[in-house]
C-alpha cells in the first residue's frame, strides 16, 4: 500500500479573488516615529467586480499618521491553477 496524499486544506487565501490595483493614493500626514501603530481598514463600497478600500495608520497618541485609498478590480477565483 502506498501512502495517499492528504486532501488539500482550503485557506482564506484560496477563497480570495485575484485583484488588479487600478488606483492607489497614499498621504503621509505626519512623521512616523518609532513606536506602536494601529491600522484601521474598511471597504466603503464593493460590487461584483470592484472594491473601494481605505485605511488609516494611527500613532501611539492616536493621531492619524497616514491614510490610503485604493480601487481594486476583482477577478473570479480560478481553481486548480
Amino acid at each position: 500500500m502506498g501512502k495517499e496524499k492528504p486532501a488539500p486544506t482550503e485557506t482564506a487565501l484560496d477563497r480570495m479573488p485575484e485583484i488588479c490595483i487600478c488606483r492607489f493614493h497614499m498621504q503621509f500626514l505626519r512623521p512616523a516615529r518609532p513606536g506602536p501603530f494601529v491600522g484601521e481598514a474598511r471597504i466603503p463600497h464593493m460590487t461584483n467586480s470592484t472594491a473601494f478600500t481605505e485605511a488609516t495608520l494611527y500613532n501611539e497618541a492616536g493621531e492619524a499618521a497616514a491614510t490610503a485609498r485604493q480601487t481594486q478590480r476583482l477577478f473570479p477565483i480560478r481553481r486548480g491553477q
